[in-house]
């Protein structure tokens, strides 16, 4: 499975979690916030991977030439 799936499987645990105490609702929040700034790395990760391939694809064409 893709990296989104396992991330979206945790936030869904995340969100049907009820927290007894203020403090573990401070946990859960931060960890909400963590699978963000997760997220938003993981989206750079694969948009750098897009376009490493796509320069990897143009010298391959160009060493063929």
């Amino acid at each position: 499975p893709a990296t989104s799936s396992y991330l979206d499987s945790i936030s869904e645990v995340l969100e049907n979690i009820m927290p007894r105490s203020k403090k573990d609702a401070r946990r859960i929040e931060m960890a909400k916030e963590s699978l963000k700034q997760v997220r938003r790395q993981t989206r750079r990760l694969q948009e750098r991977v897009s376009i490493l391939e796509e320069q990897v694809t143009i010298l391959e064409e160009n060493k063929e030439s």
